[in-house]
């Protein structure tokens, strides 16, 4: 009992080894993937995009106007000809985009009459043009509401983190239009967005220096760049809002009703709502920009590729409503791919049923996703996702099929286990059909073939050899004999001291006569079997052994037979009987191998038989005609030249023709000397003749011994 305890405690200890470290590889490889590997974090990033796409958008800032160069204002394909002549901008439009730089005064002075807090343009104005007078003055006029777009390139390359250590290229707007400047013109602000590794722009940049761009502390009198929303924060009288000088803030994007430009310069449309005449743009913060595929001017973001007004429109709506993301730092992270693995490894350990534990993954899983959407809807909290839920699943997951192979192993030690006690095709029953007889004390009646074999003078060799040798030599034997049983698909039932006990088509069967051909073959090994062992021992300096088998064909029941306290699966009855009185008759007969005439006729086919005789067995009142077994016909060897003559020589010795069985039963003895069942029917026929018997001779040997 302890040493079971001790077995299945070590079997418990070593699945929670394997759990744990399972578990914790299931870890460690998305947590140090996250934090070393740049095309994981690319996944990472995806996966959190995601959230982003199917989260809450944020709330435009009704303080927020996009005046879009779209398609129609270009065309202006709406208007009537008097429509077109009311404004001298419109067509000037009409010439289509880029516009000339004559149009954006007009816009300017529009806005700015109307009351517009601020005037942006997500424009570049990079080189001299003609007739920029007006637009220089209209920038000049309204200097403290204006600002145009300039561009700040890090070394051709579109993200910071490899630009690091680089010279940035800035280029302001035309000379004919603003003073020059590194950066410090308030009516000029890069457009640019800098994207993460992936290409894909989640972050906002409102300021940075030369220095700070090539990671140097930055210089006292370091001139910086603002970008366009930090330039429109500052104007508006936001610039408390701005975030610190090369700090990024990831922002929440957000959708915005777009404006149509030209609708401005349209009486009926000025006049009417929303614009009522301008009223709608008081103390408005306007953005002006191309709006269509037209453009080019798009970007790679969550939402797939987007216009770059409506990003600077989300980065500034994120500072006016300090709507940004927070994400935790790379050891939080770590702290929350770590609690993934945890969650699971106790998931594993304190839910032992698959079934349930299925459900919790799943459960876990979505309370876990529903948590990070809340959060991040609620509060703007944006921890990694796939990286702990990686470490979750892959380690709850992942383990049910470690464990199945775990149980496996288990299952097949146990089995291989039992089968050191029980029969192989036993075991496979009880494990494998549970609804089987073999699980009640129910028996059934079934045909079988049953094989004994005996080892031949035991009990002297018990008392004239090593205890220690003899133990190791019978080991051996059994080895060898249950091998051939468990090829031949027969069940072992039993081992009776030195005998063993097995039969065929009790637990499977293939079929009456194969059953029976497989216990004969299975015989017939042995026989060999026996000849290379005894080869094997007497090269060793020890004994060599005989044996006896008996094999007979007939009705038996087999069950789970036993008491409460030890079952064995078991074959009972008559035909067991016999089979076991003719593994004792080949002593009589000095032969290895006898069968009876039940298997005889399901196997003549395929072995070469020889009559031995009829013989009554102890304890049975009818007799049985036995046969041995010379060979397989299969392995080509045929059969002896007097055979044929012996045969018929049993036919003449059971018709009382004692005399001519004599003639034949003569020859065979000259053809084999050495045979004995040849010499003992020569004396039996001799004695026969002598002394001929009387009326009710039928023949039949009566064995007075088991």
């Amino acid at each position: 009992m302890k040493a079971k305890e001790s077995e299945m405690a070590s079997g418990k200890h070593s699945r929670v080894r394997w759990l744990t470290i399972f578990c914790v590889v299931c870890t460690l490889i998305p947590a140090g993937a996250f934090r070393f590997s740049g095309s994981y974090r690319d996944w990472e990033f995806a996966a959190r995009d995601r959230l982003a796409v199917f989260g809450r958008k944020a709330a435009p800032n009704p303080e927020v106007v996009f005046l879009a160069i779209d398609t129609p204002s270009f065309t202006l394909d709406t208007l009537f000809e008097g429509e077109l002549n009311a404004s001298p901008a419109l067509p000037l439009m009409k010439g289509g985009y880029p516009y000339p730089r004559t149009v954006y005064p007009y816009i300017i002075e529009r806005l700015a009459q109307a009351g517009a807090k601020v005037i942006a343009f997500d424009i570049m104005f990079p080189s001299e043009k003609d007739l920029d007078g007006p637009f220089k003055e209209a920038l000049e006029k309204y200097s403290d509401k204006v600002i145009v777009g300039g561009n700040l390139e890090l070394a051709d390359l579109n993200h910071r983190s490899s630009a690091q250590g680089r010279n940035p290229t800035y280029t302001p707007p035309s000379l004919s239009l603003l003073p020059p400047n590194r950066g410090t013109e308030s009516r000029a602000g890069f457009v640019n967005f800098f994207p993460d590794d992936d290409l894909v722009v989640r972050t906002a940049l409102h300021r940075t220096t030369d220095e700070e761009l090539k990671s140097i502390p930055p210089s006292g009198d370091a001139a910086a760049y603002y970008s366009l929303a930090a330039r429109m924060l500052e104007k508006a009288g936001y610039a408390h809002l701005l975030l610190r000088s090369n700090e990024t803030a990831m922002f929440r994007y957000s959708e915005w009703r777009p404006y149509s430009l030209y609708q401005i310069f349209v009486p009926g449309v000025w006049e009417r709502p929303p614009f009522n005449s301008g009223a709608f743009f008081k103390d408005k913060i306007v953005l002006i920009g191309p709006d269509g595929n037209w453009s080019k001017d798009e970007l790679l973001t969550p939402f797939g590729l987007m216009l770059g007004p409506r990003i600077h429109l989300s980065a500034l709506n994120a500072a006016l409503n300090q709507d940004y993301l927070y994400e935790l730092p790379w050891w939080g992270n770590l702290l929350l791919i770590l609690a993934g693995g945890l969650i699971a490894w106790l998931l594993i350990w304190f839910v032992p049923s698959p079934f349930r534990r299925f459900l919790l993954l799943i459960g876990v899983g979505l309370v876990a996703y529903g948590l990070v959407r809340w959060s991040y809807n609620a509060f703007g909290f944006f921890p990694i996702i796939l990286s702990p839920m990686l470490a979750f699943v892959s380690s709850a997951g992942g383990f049910a099929v470690v464990e199945q192979v775990l149980d496996r192993r288990d299952r097949a030690h146990f089995r291989k286990t039992l089968e050191q006690y029980v029969s192989r095709d036993v075991v496979k029953e009880l494990l494998d059909n549970r609804e089987s007889f073999l699980n009640s004390l129910v028996g059934e009646r079934k045909q079988i073939t049953v094989l004994f074999s005996d080892i031949r003078g035991f009990t002297t060799l018990t008392e004239s050899s090593d205890a220690q040798q003899l133990v190791l030599q019978l080991n051996e034997y059994f080895n060898e004999m249950v091998r051939i049983v468990f090829a031949n698909v027969g069940t072992l039932d039993k081992f009776i001291g030195d005998a063993v006990m097995s039969h065929w088509g009790g637990i499977t069967t293939s079929g009456v006569q194969t059953d029976a051909r497989r216990a004969v073959t299975s015989a017939l090994q042995m026989r060999q079997a026996l000849k290379k062992l005894n080869a094997d021992w007497k090269r060793r300096g020890m004994i060599e052994l005989k044996i006896g088998i008996g094999i007979n064909h007939g009705a038996a029941i087999v069950g789970n037979l036993g008491c409460e306290v030890k079952k064995e699966v078991t074959a009972i009855g008559d035909a067991v009987n016999v089979a076991s009185r003719l593994e004792g008759a080949t002593k009589e007969f000095h032969l290895d191998l006898l069968i009876g005439q039940e298997t005889a006729a399901l196997v003549r086919d395929a072995f070469i038989l020889r009559s031995v005789g009829e013989i009554q067995v102890k304890g049975k009142g009818t007799p049985v005609e036995v046969f041995t077994v010379l060979e397989d016909r299969s392995s080509g060897v045929a059969a002896p030249d007097w055979l044929a003559g012996f045969e018929r020589g049993i036919r003449l010795y059971r018709q009382r023709e004692f005399a001519q069985a004599l003639e034949l039963f003569a020859q065979a003895v000259e053809a084999a000397p050495e045979d004995w069942l040849n010499q003992e029917y020569v004396s039996r026929c001799q004695r026969l003749i002598l002394e001929p018997p009387g009326a009710d001779w039928d023949g039949v040997y009566v064995m007075a011994k088991k």
